[in-house]
């Protein structure tokens, strides 16, 4: 019987959560959607977003972007 009832908390669990994934595709819609009036939506470039970030890092962040791209190759 527990084990039944679990199964079946579960599968509600499941379709709740479907639920809220069908409900999160239509949340946002590029060009369509933002969080300001009047915000447009950008490309999402990564090569530039670390770019930005190395210009922004202070001394010590530097340090420890240089010491974990090294750590990584």
């Amino acid at each position: 019987m527990d084990q039944q009832q679990r199964l079946s908390a579960a599968a509600r669990e499941r379709r709740e959560e479907e639920r809220r994934r069908v409900d999160r595709i239509n949340d946002a819609v590029i060009g369509k959607t933002s969080a300001k009036k009047g915000a447009k939506d950008f490309a999402i470039d990564p090569i530039v977003t670390q770019k930005q970030l190395y210009s922004n890092a202070n001394e010590i962040e530097g340090e420890i972007y240089i010491q974990t791209e090294r750590d990584e190759c």
